[in-house]
């Protein structure tokens, strides 16, 4: 069978990103897994092993039924996975109105191009567009005196199958671009140097990098980037991502001899701590910046440009306590996004060559805005802020003057690009229900941003409106709803009501156009963000008041935001949905084990749902920063709270839940998602169905077109199917 073989083959790729402890010794098996008679055909989800391994924390017994999924080297486990994603493919192919909706879905998300990013240069402007349907971006570039566009890079040409462009940075004069690609799905990348004159590829590549921190040097002779060191993933897994540094490399030379110019051994910091380097065009001052995990806050040390080819003399000018998350340098004056004392975070600005956080002068005090972000600007700094939910950009002058870019309503700021000396900025604005669209914005001559002229025709939902309401939360905090309504939607209790929460690492659900919800919303579904505390849209406080031992209340907050939905009379709990990706599947998973009879159905993607064991991964003590740790008392009972696999109870009425997860995820490995799906099987006594799905070539953050239409063909089919929805019922 195509699909077993397919799946079986990808478990081998995901068996090298995910690391534990080595499995107990077999035993038989004591349980299988226990299920009703599906309401599709005669199939029956796999049996399961149960094989038992006790953990005690701090006195505290803690059973793991499902430790042996952990082994990533378990044929067993590949075939268990391959079966479960069998019985679910099987499941899912008999719902009636599959078809129509996976064409549905196909025509939202390949119907128009896109443009994923625009840089400008000297020479004019980059630009990745991604064409309707194409599984990747190719790299354009744009004269500033034409309006041809050449193109530099097309990953259709590059000689590895599934290569996807995932971000590039252009020299300030346009005559080199850097890009960094991936293939299959993996956050294993490759950096390229690309010479736009020929769009001839360099021999100055780099393999084996994670993310885009690159600084490219005064006049392009050569750039800074971050790396990991060599052969850390072959000797020792766990050390793949860990012990990062950042060297310099310099056109034309070999990259055998970059050299570490910052972070690494010399900073003796914690192994996943994640240094990199900005250099600001015009400006001598170099800023090295440390990552501490997941952490917001930032340790910042300057230096001068001209003395990077060494690893000393590195100024440490501010640590995580003065709690900046961004800095900008223009000319001589060096600002910082502090949120030191103000919740909604403030500017301040001191001497780049000789700087004094600690008597740096405000210069936009704390307000209603959350502050966001700061980038130079031609005379000052540009400021990404949000406001009720909706970002908003500021120019503001080194006098402290300010000017404010004029936009709808509902169109929001999603990413900007300043590139001084110039006063202008480009930007991506979009809303819930606009798809977006590139802008110039000069702030020294336009109150409005200007629309570039090669965006794609625009989009939108038709008739759908958007709503804002608050529901009360278990202590009486006040959590933001956002809903997308149909035209007719009506408060008759009949409407099916997607619930999406997140809530990690300060992340903002702000105004992004999805075009998969418009095949929910064309059903006449309602489409619901619940805000919950754990995010960033009410500050740093709002963040912090459910990280670690207090993460318990963002599963508070999303009961409430439900059972305000309920109250408002929009739906019922039989048509409610709950769902929560990567981190927000600890909050919608928390929520369907407290209060099972809340909803009518749950989807979990890439899910952390056995957080007890997020220590045993790589990102481990990343996590530990903003989740906690086994390692103490105190963060062993806050992830014991939130550990979903642990809240299931035999006995229970669990509603109908599928689990989809991608093959290729060095964040969080099929076994988390595995684990739950199978104490769901024989835990559940409502006899509803629970099904994992895989895709194979996926990771944790590269998802494509294609894969997003089999992920939501898959999760609305299932969806529809369980809340009874008449188009989709078996006949």
């Amino acid at each position: 069978m195509n699909v077993l073989k397919s799946i079986s083959s990808s478990v081998i790729l995901f068996t090298l990103t995910c690391c534990s402890s080595s499995p107990p010794a077999a035993a038989p098996v004591t349980e299988s897994t226990k299920h009703a008679k599906p309401h599709i055909g005669e199939l029956s989800p796999p049996l399961t092993a149960i094989r038992p391994v006790v953990d005690t924390y701090f006195g505290v017994d803690v059973t793991d039924r499902y430790r042996w999924m952990e082994d990533p080297k378990s044929t067993e486990y590949a075939a268990w996975l391959s079966n479960q994603e069998a019985y679910a493919r099987g499941m899912l192919a008999h719902v009636p109105g599959r078809s129509v909706l996976r064409d549905d879905l196909l025509a939202a998300m390949k119907s128009t191009d896109e443009i994923v990013d625009v840089r400008e240069t000297d020479l004019g402007v980059f630009l990745a567009r991604k064409a309707a349907g194409a599984p990747s971006a190719t790299l354009y570039f744009r004269p500033r005196s034409s309006s041809d566009e050449k193109p530099i890079f097309e990953p259709s040409n590059a000689p590895s199958v599934g290569t996807s462009l995932d971000s590039f940075v252009p020299s300030p004069d346009g005559a080199f671009v850097i890009i960094l690609t991936s293939s299959g799905g993996t956050e294993e990348r490759t950096l390229h140097v690309i010479r736009t004159s020929d769009a001839k590829e360099l021999p100055d590549r780099v393999e084996h990098l994670r993310e885009m921190e690159v600084a490219w040097l005064p006049n392009a002779r050569g750039f800074t980037y971050t790396r990991y060191p060599h052969g850390a993933d072959k000797a020792d897994p766990f050390s793949r991502y860990r012990n990062a540094e950042v060297a310099l490399h310099l056109l034309g030379r070999s990259t055998d001899d970059d050299r570490t110019v910052f972070g690494g051994a010399s900073l003796a910091g914690a192994p996943e701590d994640y240094p990199e380097i900005v250099i600001t065009q015009g400006s001598d001052i170099a800023l090295g910046l440390v990552h501490h995990g997941v952490a917001r806050e930032l340790s910042i040390y300057v230096k001068s440009v001209s003395q990077l080819s060494t690893t000393g003399n590195w100024r440490k000018i501010a640590a995580p306590e003065a709690q900046i998350t961004q800095v900008a340098v223009h000319r001589n004056g060096l600002y910082v996004l502090s949120f030191r004392n103000a919740d909604r975070g403030r500017i301040l600005r001191t001497r780049a060559n000789a700087p004094d956080i600690a008597g740096a002068a405000t210069i936009v005090p704390e307000s209603d805005d959350v502050l966001e972000e700061v980038r130079p600007a031609g005379d000052g700094i540009f400021s990404l802020v949000l406001r009720r939910g909706v970002h908003r950009l500021l120019h503001i002058r080194s006098d402290g003057t300010r000017t404010e870019a004029a936009l709808p309503a509902e169109l929001s700021v999603e990413t900007f690009w300043s590139r001084p000396p110039a006063t202008s900025t480009v930007m991506r604005v979009e809303s819930y229900t606009e798809s977006p669209i590139w802008m110039k914005w000069d702030a020294e001559r336009d109150s409005a941003p200007v629309a570039l002229p090669f965006n794609p025709p625009s989009r939108t939902f038709a008739g759908v409106r958007v709503e804002r309401t608050t529901a009360t939360s278990k202590d009486g905090t006040r959590i933001p709803i956002t809903l997308l309504l149909p035209k007719g939607s009506a408060r008759d209790g009949k409407q099916y009501v997607w619930l999406l929460g997140y809530g990690a690492g300060g992340y903002t659900l702000s105004p992004k156009f999805y075009p998969f919800r418009d095949a929910w919303l064309k059903r006449g579904g309602i489409w619901a963000l619940a805000h919950v505390r754990g995010g960033g849209e009410n500050g740093a406080e709002w963040h912090r008041a459910a990280m670690k031992g207090n993460k318990e209340r963002s599963i508070d907050d999303f009961i409430a935001c439900a059972e305000k939905i309920l109250a408002d009379g929009y739906t019922t709990s039989r048509h409610l949905v709950a769902n929560g990706v990567s981190a927000g599947a600890m909050v919608a998973g928390g929520a369907m084990t407290r209060r099972p009879e809340l909803f009518g159905a749950v989807v979990l993607t890439s899910g952390a749902t056995n957080v007890l064991r997020i220590d045993t991964l790589p990102s481990g003590a990343e996590n530990a920063k903003e989740y906690g740790s086994t390692t103490t008392k105190d963060g062993f009972e806050g992830l014991l709270k939130i550990d979903t696999v642990q809240r299931v109870r035999d006995g229970v009425s669990y509603p109908p839940v599928l689990l989809q997860v991608g093959a290729n995820d060095p964040r969080l490995p099929t076994w988390q998602s595995g684990k739950l799906t199978a104490r769901l099987q024989a835990a559940s006594s409502s006899g509803r169905p629970v099904l994992l799905t895989v895709v194979a070539n996926q990771g944790h953050q590269s998802t494509t077109a294609d894969q997003y239409v089999q992920r939501y063909t898959d999760a609305y089919a299932f969806v529809f199917w369980q809340l009874g929805h008449p188009d989709f019922q078996p006949r």
